[in-house]
């Protein structure tokens, strides 16, 4: 896979991780060196002032393990779906179902900033758009079923996060790209530090916690690419 480098514009190979055919399992793979500088969430611009919560997106992202961010919507069997949550105490579900809730709730709005974000043009940018929309679709699917695994359900605000992704995604587009990329770059920035400190504060069973993992790699990818793009946009001088 070809990227920019966010920095100079350059554009680098990225190989991806090798994975055999296989549901969940295919996109995980434990940390064999170490964390890579594109793999870093780059918050410190976005998050300015807020030192504490970049240091634990940080500490999540180099402890997290390692997942293909080439696929975008994982296989899912039949026999992954269970039941759960049988025999945990109260204080560890109601933590579950607030998590769970409040993932379901953010990837809906994430997913909706994206689909507004398109415009009618035939370009690359709405290719990675309706990747990017593809791939929070997912995630919305990860946490919903979830959700149901657990006998929970949805938050009933959820509409309103439907709209905050209206305003976010229908506003940035009218403003340009760079608004849309910008845009892209502080929500996924903030997605990233909400699943690392629902990460570290839950006490998830192991399946869950490796569908967040995956998500939130997602997220990172999502970061990496929107900054590519917008440092190739910059780069390129303005036409009289």
């Amino acid at each position: 896979m070809r990227v920019a480098d966010a920095k100079g514009g350059r554009v680098q190979n990225v190989s991806c991780i090798g994975v055999e055919p296989g549901g969940w399992g295919d996109v995980y793979k434990e940390r064999q060196g170490p964390l890579g500088q594109e793999e870093l969430p780059v918050l410190e611009d976005l998050l300015a002032g807020e030192s504490g919560e970049i240091g634990m997106a940080q500490e999540q992202a180099t402890a997290k393990r390692r997942y293909d961010i080439s696929i975008i919507r994982p296989e899912m069997r039949v026999e992954q779906v269970k039941l759960r949550g049988d025999g945990y105490p109260p204080q560890r579900l109601a933590a579950i179902r607030k998590g769970l809730r409040t993932l379901h709730t953010l990837e809906l709005m994430a997913q909706t900033i994206y689909k507004f974000q398109l415009t009618e043009e035939r370009s690359e940018m709405n290719t990675l758009l309706v990747a990017a929309m593809c791939n929070e679709m997912g995630h919305y699917q990860d946490f919903q079923i979830k959700l149901y695994e657990y006998g929970f359900r949805p938050s009933i605000l959820r509409g309103a996060y439907w709209l905050v992704g209206f305003a976010f995604g229908f506003g940035s587009r009218v403003l340009g790209r760079k608004a849309a990329l910008k845009t892209g770059i502080w929500v996924e920035s903030k997605a990233v530090h909400h699943y690392a400190l629902l990460l570290e504060t839950i006490d998830w069973d192991d399946e869950t916690r490796k569908v967040i993992e995956k998500d939130q790699a997602d997220e990172d990818g999502h970061i990496s690419r929107w900054r590519s793009v917008l440092a190739l946009i910059s780069s390129v001088p303005a036409q009289a």
